[in-house]
């Protein structure tokens, strides 16, 4: 045997012993490896499958794919896409603390014109109270002393009655009384009475000195001193309503050479009225 080919083959044994070793360690480290990159990715899928909800969980297992076929290979992982914010739903309790507002309904025209013209006869009716808050009041009838007798009667024995009942039961009691019976109710209103005109008269006295009372009244028109000449001519022929039906035919059948008598009157009238209104306007206000 020759003895240098032998040392020669003595000496590539262990390289290729080393050689062999090396690459047996580099795939057991790669397969080692690549199983705990498997095993963290796979954990992850299952973290985040219990975190999602509904749809999301298909996107997001999609974005993880790309991320870890990426990581495999070197690349950079792809950032996963931001979820959209999701709008809470209002609380029973907001819901609660802010009720909606009711929606008037919407009335007809002629339902919203009676509506206006009751606003307006209360308000005329409030400032005429107001204007009058000195008048006396009216006395009361024999009929409502008798009430407030028997409403006293109730009160004192402890009886609760409705007003309509009470009314209605104070009425039959009152027609059924006898005149002796009502005697002492009129005497109490005849008193009130003669109180009520006394006050009356000191009422209308005093008024008659202030600067409303003096202020003109306004003209006559064409048509009512017309109307006033027409009614002094057949004074007792026909009646209230009768007479201002046959004045108004009346008037309709004049001619306009006709109504110029009275449109006179009518202008005649208006220049004193405007004359005495700029006089009473000069006049110093009531204190």
């Amino acid at each position: 045997m020759d003895i240098p080919l032998l040392r020669r083959n003595r000496r590539r044994v262990p390289l290729l012993t080393l050689l062999l070793g090396f690459v047996a360690l580099t795939v057991v480290v790669a397969a080692l490896f690549r199983q705990e990159t498997e095993t963290k990715i796979s954990s992850g899928f299952a973290v985040k499958r219990a975190r999602c909800e509904g749809g999301d969980y298909l996107q997001m297992l999609q974005n993880d794919v790309e991320s870890g076929y990426l990581y495999l290979r070197g690349g950079a992982a792809a950032k996963p896409k931001p979820k959209a914010a999701k709008k809470k739903a209002p609380s029973k309790s907001s819901k609660a603390a802010k009720p909606e507002k009711k929606k008037k309904p919407k009335l007809d025209p002629e339902a919203e014109k009676e509506r206006k013209k009751k606003l307006a006869e209360k308000k005329k009716k409030e400032e005429k109270k107001k204007k009058n808050a000195d008048k006396p009041r009216r006395p009361k009838s024999a009929f409502l002393c008798f009430l407030d007798k028997l409403r006293q009667d109730n009160k004192s024995k402890g009886k609760q009655v409705e007003a309509k009942d009470f009314i209605s039961n104070g009425g039959k009691m009152w027609q059924e009384m006898t005149d002796a019976q009502k005697a002492p109710f009129e005497k109490i209103s005849n008193k009130l009475k003669v109180e009520y005109t006394k006050e009356l008269a000191a009422y209308q006295e005093k008024q008659s000195h202030t600067k409303a009372a003096k202020k003109p009244k306004r003209p006559l028109s064409a048509f009512m001193q017309f109307m006033n000449e027409f009614r002094n001519a057949n004074d007792g022929k026909y009646s209230l309503t009768e007479m201002s039906k046959a004045g108004g035919e009346q008037w309709q059948s004049l001619n306009d050479k006709q109504k110029q008598k009275y449109n006179d009157l009518a202008n005649s009238a208006k220049k004193k009225y405007d004359k005495d209104l700029e006089s009473w306007s000069k006049l110093p206000d009531d204190e």
